[in-house]
């Protein structure tokens, strides 16, 4: 019994799993907390800020971190470390370029920035003190230790949710020292990674020339990728504050019943964190059908996962809003309703599309997953501006994010399929198998137990 529950603790799948739901049900509380305890206006500037603050940091270690995982999965230990120190070193550069950029527009720009001047004001000390867990994030990623990617999330999470609920109950502070506690939280996790030797600060002396020519070439692309990638999820919330009619209190409406793809992408990005670098690793040596298998496996077994979840937020859809969002909007009720709706069908399509990406990138194709990213985008943007800006309709701005994600999938399947003749029953049959050898894992466990 204890081996078959060690073998089970010990699953990749099982500890990326554990990770994203342990880290999600402390930024779940957060979420809510920060919901009941900032007024309306001032919940839809954080988003603005966090929205903001997600995309520079995609942006930044764009170029860096899905090329370290790519090329160190697998690699010697010395390869291992002029990969990740050449990273780091690209990283410590873009850092200082961002840094100085936000600052400068902060000077020049002052009040008149609006609803980004917060960001603004605080992203060069956002981006200083992210730059170290950042790193031990892709390093341990790279290797795999699920176990302490969970303890990093649960370090950087937990002192900002404490001050959240205590600011709820006590305190009662504004924004700007919510992001005061944010920027410190931040910042008490780089320095316990550092303390734990778990970043590549100490491979930084063996990066070289060679490493850093192989990472920007690859990472040209995938910083792409992960941009437009942010720019898809992040560009609702910026174009929505931009609408003279929907404004922040726009923003705070739509990002409610949109924290649903939060929640689904849990597993999905589980998913995600392991099937990455086992298909970079069967792409590189060679074992094509396993490379095809892991794709159909790992898109299967979360689509199937995601039925019953959308039937369910479909039925319970009034408790689960007014769970979200307390009584304080209530006369939104119908708003929000209309959105998540719209949300389940995108949550249904999602794990398709995210799934094509990574097996792009994966099998060295990373321009034609930016590709599909930048058609993808170009058809949110153009969509959301009629949306937005003409029928001032935030159910139909979630409408948009379904039609490009069919675009997007249609592109990526076209390509794997043009590349390793894929059979789209495939993924049914793997999905299938999935959920088989799981059940007869459990069961096996259970008898022994």
């Amino acid at each position: 019994m204890k081996a078959a529950l060690s073998n089970i603790l010990k699953e990749k799948n099982i500890q990326s799993l554990s990770t994203n739901v342990f880290t999600a049900a402390i930024n779940l509380a957060t979420f809510l907390f920060l919901v009941r305890s900032l007024g309306q206006e001032s919940f839809g500037l954080w988003v603005i800020f966090t929205t903001a603050g997600t995309l520079a940091a995609l942006i930044r270690f764009g170029v860096t971190r899905r090329a370290i995982i790519h090329f160190a999965s697998g690699s010697d230990e010395e390869i291992f470390k002029k990969i990740s120190g050449s990273g780091l070193l690209l990283d410590l550069i873009i850092m200082a370029i961002a840094a100085l950029l936000s600052f400068a527009v902060y000077l020049i720009g002052g009040q008149s920035l609006g609803m980004y001047f917060l960001f603004f004001k605080y992203y060069p000390l956002v981006a200083i003190v992210c730059l170290l867990w950042n790193s031990a994030l892709t390093i341990q990623s790279a290797k795999q230790r699920f176990d302490r990617i969970l303890l990093l999330r649960l370090i950087i999470a937990t002192p900002f949710f404490i001050f959240v609920f205590l600011n709820l109950i006590l305190f009662h502070y504004g924004l700007e020292t919510v992001i005061h506690a944010y920027i410190a939280s931040h910042g008490i996790a780089s320095i316990i990674m550092l303390l734990l030797g778990w970043t590549s600060l100490s491979d930084l002396f063996n990066s070289r020339k060679t490493e850093i020519n192989k990472i920007l070439n690859y990472g040209k692309y995938t910083v792409l990728t992960s941009t437009g990638s942010s720019l898809l999820r992040s560009a609702d919330a910026l174009m929505i504050g931009m609408s003279p009619v929907l404004g922040a209190s726009g923003v705070a409406l739509y990002a409610i019943p949109f924290k649903l793809v939060d929640l689904i992408s849990i597993p999905l990005n589980a998913f995600v964190a392991t099937a990455s670098p086992k298909m970079s690793k069967a792409y590189i040596s060679g074992q094509i059908q396993n490379f095809k298998r892991i794709l159909f496996t790992y898109t299967g077994a979360v689509s199937f996962l995601f039925v019953p979840v959308v039937i369910g937020s479909a039925i319970f859809s009034r408790p689960f809003l007014t769970f979200l969002a307390g009584t304080g909007y209530e006369n939104e009720f119908a708003t929000m309703t209309g959105i998540l709706y719209t949300i389940l069908i995108y949550g249904l399509i999602l794990p398709f599309d995210r799934f094509t990406g990574i097996a792009l990138d994966s099998s060295e194709m990373p321009n034609i997953n930016a590709l599909k990213v930048y058609v993808m985008l170009s058809l949110n943007i153009a969509g959301n501006a009629i949306a937005i800006f003409v029928y001032n309709s935030l159910v139909m701005v979630a409408a948009v994010s379904v039609l490009f994600t069919v675009a997007g999938m249609w592109i990526g399947w076209y390509y794997l399929k043009k590349s390793f003749s894929l059979n789209p029953m495939g993924i049914y049959y793997e999905g299938i198998s999935f959920y088989k050898k799981l059940f007869i894992s459990i069961r096996s466990f259970n008898i022994s137990h």
